[in-house]
């Protein structure tokens, strides 16, 4: 018995995505309200000492598309960056 199967190629969308480092878990929920208030999704990320190069931290993850307008934000409210990494 031969069955023919046909194979599907896979389609992976690879969405890009940025980390904005935050000094503190209280300033990234502080962060991520304000951000969502304008708009923008973010997720809240525990980071590890070795995702990061100042240690331990929190940061939010947001689209490479939202970077420029959260970085703005941000900056508009005083919220120091201490960092943007890839994810």
């Amino acid at each position: 018995m031969i069955l023919n199967i046909a194979i599907k190629p896979e389609r992976t969308i690879h969405m890009r995505y940025k980390i904005i480092v935050l000094s503190s878990v209280t300033y990234a929920l502080k962060a991520q309200g304000m951000l969502a208030r304008e708009g923008v999704d973010t997720r809240l990320e525990k980071l590890s000492r070795t995702r990061t190069l100042k240690g331990c931290g929190y940061g939010l993850r947001v689209s490479s598309s939202n970077l420029d307008k959260a970085v703005k934000l941000l900056n508009l409210e005083r919220i120091r960056i201490v960092e943007i990494i890839d994810y």
